[in-house]
């Protein structure tokens, strides 16, 4: 099952695999800032907003992806 999601994701238009890869460093960054203010309030907003935007941003990717699963 992997595999198979590797080679859907590999035949994805370059658009929904740039927004794919945006998608995963804002996550990254998001939590990154998580991470950075795990003690004070003022941090954890803005984590979570870049994690609800990149969230946001790979729905149409990862339904690219998961919808190619199920063909044979």
């Amino acid at each position: 099952m992997f595999g198979e999601a590797l080679e859907t994701l590999r035949r994805l238009p370059r658009t929904l695999l740039a927004l794919h890869m945006v998608a995963k460093f804002l996550f990254g960054v998001g939590i990154g800032i998580l991470l950075s203010h795990y003690r004070e309030f003022d941090g954890g907003v803005v984590g979570w907003v870049f994690i609800i935007i990149a969230v946001i941003v790979a729905i149409p990717s990862s339904v690219k992806v998961l919808s190619g699963l199920g063909k044979p």
